[in-house]
């Protein structure tokens, strides 16, 4: 079996972004005095997260917070109309910056507020007298009829403001992307024992995600070489992973663990450990696996894991 050696790859891939909720509130802007003009913005700047549920009910989505930092009293009271662009170019632009694969999802999976209603490829978002902000709204109807496979982003870009209203350069244009998770996404610590006649061995890892492929399937994700894969150990600490080995789980609803073999790039025939009890304590957050697969000879290799979640990913 083939397998890869860390010893010349430098591990770790940080990742940064700002992540808003969809149920995140405006926050109160403040006049600028009796001088200037009125400033038209987004408030947040190049790239949001909206993290949903893996549900079948609707789930409003607060897409885009539009702003406006007026001069004084008299321009807030007055009505503007801000068009709002749906950029998928903004989205292409990012793929090509950042190396993701982020693409649209299909208009009959979402609906547009009515209160910001589309026309072509134009939003119109209203700012009433007294408002500084307001959101451009979605909603999601059945997050379960998503292809978990792929990950999707909108793209918008402030195309216009009447009443005197001036846009940002810096802050018109924006990419959401959608992140669609199950409740035991996220990332975690790995320990382990690999039984194997030639890579014997303790690892243990805080390099590793769970990631959502269904409402209650997850695969195993290792960052240290960013792909699905589960590390093992060859002694010395040095970890080392099989170029077909990616676990899928199951979550069943007493919280055992069933085992799949449809992981991405897997093609090992796994199989629990005899006698493994595979299950999830909702507790402590804990995944105990015992797992492996058969050899042609029909020797047993066994990888015997915890996986303590340590937070969203």
């Amino acid at each position: 079996m083939k397998f890869f050696n860390l010893s010349k790859v430098i591990g770790g891939v940080a990742v940064s972004a700002l992540l808003f909720s969809s149920c995140d509130k405006a926050e109160k802007a403040e006049p600028l005095g009796d001088a200037g003009q009125t400033i038209v913005k987004m408030l947040q700047v190049s790239k949001k997260t909206i993290n949903v549920e893996l549900i079948n009910t609707p789930q409003p989505l607060n897409m885009v917070d539009i702003r406006r930092d007026v001069p004084n009293a008299g321009e807030l009271n007055k009505t503007m109309k801000v068009i709002v662009e749906d950029d998928p170019g903004a989205v292409t632009d990012y793929n090509a910056k950042n190396g993701t694969a982020f693409i649209a999802i299909p208009t009959a999976l979402y609906a547009i507020d009515a209160a910001n209603p589309k026309v072509g490829n134009d939003y119109t978002v209203t700012l009433n007298p007294g408002e500084f902000a307001k959101w451009l709204k979605f909603s999601l109807p059945n997050a379960l009829a998503l292809d978990l496979s792929k990950t999707y982003a909108f793209g918008f870009t402030i195309k216009s403001a009447d009443a005197n209203g001036k846009i940002a350069v810096a802050s018109k244009t924006i990419v959401v992307e959608i992140g669609v998770k199950n409740q035991w996404d996220g990332r975690y610590k790995l320990n382990g024992y690999f039984n194997h006649p030639s890579y014997t061995g303790f690892y243990e890892t805080n390099k590793i995600e769970l990631r959502t492929a269904g409402a209650n399937v997850l695969d195993m994700f290792c960052t240290i070489w960013d792909e699905y894969a589960h590390p093992f150990n060859v002694g010395g600490g040095t970890l080392n992973r099989f170029a077909n080995v990616a676990p899928r789980y199951i979550v069943n609803a007493n919280n055992s663990i069933s085992l799949s073999n449809g992981g991405p790039g897997n093609t090992l025939n796994f199989v629990p450990a005899i006698g493994a009890n595979n299950r999830y304590d909702p507790t402590s957050k804990i995944f105990y696996i015992q797992h492996g697969y058969q050899n042609a000879a029909g020797a047993y290799r066994i990888w015997t894991d915890t996986l303590a979640y340590i937070g969203p990913r």
